[in-house]
């Protein structure tokens, strides 16, 4: 039984933070580590104009739409822990339609085994889903610490 904090509420098992190294509560819930992983991407991104999306009236759009620069692109955020990614298959069909028409939509994975972010085309999920993140070329790779490499990343891949 969880001993009774002061508070009221049953003490909770720690863990450090898989993107900043802090110590938050345990994240077994695949929603909320995207959730973690959102703010380090926002935190990462300040000159970037971020929309978050969450409805269920269309499945498939992506997580976020940002605009950097005076582009607007899409980004699928995923937390991964090794190899495998899960995409649903109105996420790669979403994806898929709109890099034909635009190119202007990303898968971002985050991989908490080797605390790396990834860029993918928007064309590439089925190839994530069937052969995982290591086997294909990601656009951009960066490697903690991030600060000052995401956003000049994605300067780089809009232009």
């Amino acid at each position: 039984m969880l001993k009774e904090r002061k508070s009221g509420y049953p003490k909770q098992n720690m863990k450090e933070n898989y993107l900043e190294g802090k110590k938050e509560r345990s994240v077994s819930n695949p929603k909320k580590k995207e959730s973690t992983f959102w703010k380090t991407i926002k935190k990462l991104s300040p000159h970037v104009h971020w929309t978050r999306i969450e409805t269920f009236g269309t499945p498939g759009i992506p997580d976020l739409l940002g605009v950097l620069d005076f582009k607007s692109f899409w980004l699928e955020l995923k937390v991964t822990t090794k190899n495998r990614v899960h995409v649903s298959p109105f996420q790669i069909a979403w994806n898929q339609k709109r890099y034909e028409l635009c190119g202007d939509n990303f898968y971002c994975i985050y991989n908490i085994s080797d605390r790396s972010i990834y860029l993918y085309k928007g064309s590439m999920g089925r190839s994530l889903v069937s052969d995982g993140i290591l086997v294909h070329e990601p656009l951009f790779k960066i490697k903690q610490p991030y600060e000052n490499k995401f956003e000049s990343e994605l300067k780089r891949i809009l232009t």
